[in-house]
Parts: structure tokens; C-alpha cells; sequence
């Protein structure tokens, strides 16, 4: 097939697509496609399942049974407005956080760090929780400092590594949902400049937060 560039959390790589004549898992079923192909060093896996065939369904993280859920969405149209539910360990309550985007990218959604009005993305592949520099520098001029607690290297399935900074946090808020945050990764990621955040405080909330609530789905 065609060469292409696949643009990663840290940088971009050339690939050659190659034509998939039909994929299919529980009650997926996508045919007509054109796939990257990557290394198996750099993926770790056979192969990742993106939004181009998730899309349109409906995904549950069930944490507490350690359960992954792809189904039918109640949603009439890919582009209807998106949401995602939290559950609450332990009780029967439940948020909806309204995000917005265009079909077959992650979805935003509005927050506030630490009172820092910031753009976020849940990203299921993230381990950890990670934020542009622009973030870093809004929390210490609101309040003040900024607590420095280490470095972390930081890689991606297109290659490539970066040091981020860990620094101290207190809360995070996305719509009636509040929880203590304790830490979080600063570092410019080629990605933030994919989506055009480089400039304003944004952030991608990883699986170091999500699996602290019984359920999410999105």
C-alpha cells in the first residue's frame, strides 16, 4: 500500500499500509481497511485496535472485574456529541462528562487542575497522567510553586523518549466529578502540537487515575 507518517506521543515515524480485507471481534465486524504496520518491537503486541474501527461503539473499562466491553452505541450518529461515565468504587453512583472532536480522534472534554482551566483527553493507553509545559506554568502562577518530585522517561509505539517531570498536585476536577491527584507528568509531547494544545494548558488523563473508579465508558 501507500507510505504514510504515524504520528506518536513524542514523534513521528514513516509506514507502509498495507490493505486488511475484513477484522472482526465480539460484535465488531469493519472490513475496507488500511492499517500501518509497525514494528513489533516498538508496538509490544500484534497489533493495536484504534478509534478507526472503535469508534462507533460503545467501551467499558470495568476495573473491578477486570473487564474490557466493546458494544453497540446508543448513539443514532458517529458524530453525536460523546460522553463518558464514571462509576464510583464502592457505591451506585455514576458522572457523565460531555467531550467533544471529530469522529476517529480522542475526545476532549473541559477540566480544572488544581483550579487551572485545562483541555483533556482520557487516553486508555497512557499509563500515567500527562501535562504540556503551558499547564505547568498556569498552576505555578496561580499558585505560586510548583513542587518538582523526580523525572520519568516517557515512550510511545512510534519510537523515540523524553524526560518528564513529575510534579506535585492537589486536585482534579471535570464536572462534578472531583478527586485528589497527588502527581502528575510534565513534558512537551510532539503530540500536544498535533492537536494544536501547545499553546494553552492541556493535559491526557491515563490509566493511573481511570482505574481508580470502579467503571468508565466512553
Amino acid at each position: 500500500g501507500r507510505h504514510l507518517l504515524v504520528e506518536g506521543i513524542i514523534r513521528s515515524i514513516p509506514a507502509v499500509a498495507v490493505p486488511v480485507r475484513s477484522i472482526s471481534f465480539g460484535v465488531v465486524e469493519r472490513g475496507g481497511l488500511e492499517l500501518p504496520i509497525l514494528p513489533r518491537s516498538l508496538l509490544g503486541a500484534d497489533g493495536y485496535i484504534g478509534l478507526d474501527v472503535i469508534g462507533e461503539h460503545r467501551v467499558t473499562f470495568d476495573f473491578d472485574r477486570h473487564n474490557l466491553a466493546i458494544e453497540d452505541s446508543d448513539a443514532p450518529h458517529p458524530e453525536q456529541e460523546a460522553l463518558a461515565i464514571i462509576d464510583y468504587k464502592g457505591t451506585t453512583q455514576h458522572s457523565t462528562i460531555r467531550a467533544v472532536g471529530s469522529y476517529g480522534h480522542l475526545k476532549s472534554f473541559q477540566c480544572e487542575v488544581d483550579g487551572v482551566p485545562a483541555a483533556a483527553f482520557l487516553d486508555s493507553g497512557a499509563q500515567v497522567t500527562l501535562g504540556n509545559s503551558r499547564l505547568a506554568r498556569a498552576l505555578k502562577e496561580k499558585n505560586g510553586e510548583l513542587i518538582e518530585l523526580g523525572t520519568v522517561p516517557i515512550s510511545g509505539v512510534t519510537g523515540g523518549q523524553v524526560i518528564g517531570k513529575v510534579v506535585s498536585l492537589e486536585k482534579i476536577h471535570l464536572a462534578d466529578v472531583s478527586f485528589r491527584a497527588k502527581a502528575m507528568v510534565i513534558a512537551d509531547l510532539a503530540i500536544f502540537d498535533a492537536w494544536s494544545l501547545a499553546d494553552q494548558p492541556a493535559l491526557m488523563i491515563g490509566m493511573n487515575y481511570l482505574s481508580r473508579f470502579s467503571q468508565v465508558t466512553i
